[in-house]
């Protein structure tokens, strides 16, 4: 393993704790995701792909908001996890085929 490729382990070890920590339910997915996000940015950044490294960006705002509703979203109490409903599902699944086409 050459120096320029720790970085791209460590995030992918990262992100992939993070993954077995959502299915846990464990509030550790959120820093872990972050993190991961953040060293992926930097490799995007060092190999001049900066599109990339905005959509990290992007990720780790989505989780630092996912992180904050999760602690507060139901009136300071976690936030439980539920089922989609299924009109909702069906919409949405609608939604992502129209856009698709």
């Amino acid at each position: 393993m050459t120096l320029p490729e720790a970085p791209e382990l460590v995030a992918n070890a990262l992100v992939a704790a993070s993954i077995v920590l959502a299915a846990r339910n464990s509030i550790h997915v959120w820093w872990t995701g972050i993190l991961g996000c953040a060293v992926f940015a930097w490799v995007f950044i060092d190999a001049k792909l900066y599109s990339d490294a905005i959509l990290q960006v992007f990720f780790i705002a989505a989780s630092i908001g996912g992180w904050w509703n999760w602690l507060h979203g139901d009136h300071g109490a976690p936030v439980p996890i539920r089922w989609t409903p299924t009109p909702r599902l069906a919409t949405m699944v609608a939604a992502g085929i129209a856009f698709t086409a």
